[in-house]
């Protein structure tokens, strides 16, 4: 794929897909899980995870970010 595997994996990136329509896991604020949540995240997961992808970025959100964490992309 073009990548060296010698320095280790990528880095991760955390995005957020623009026109999926999934149930939502649950939350902190003590929100349970939508039925068949945990099922379409692991679908998701096992459909994409470990694969090379490719994604176009949207916009990025206007909100600050917190600090130590990584700031989202929105993508399709």
């Amino acid at each position: 794929m073009g990548a060296d595997a010698s320095r280790g994996p990528p880095p991760e990136k955390l995005v957020s897909l623009t026109g999926l329509s999934a149930p939502r896991l649950a939350n902190r604020s003590g929100t349970p899980d939508q039925p068949f949540a945990w099922d379409a995240r692991e679908f998701l997961r096992r459909l994409t995870i470990g694969k090379h992808v490719t994604f176009v970025i949207e916009a990025a959100p206007n909100a600050p970010t917190p600090a130590g964490t990584t700031p989202r992309e929105f993508g399709r």
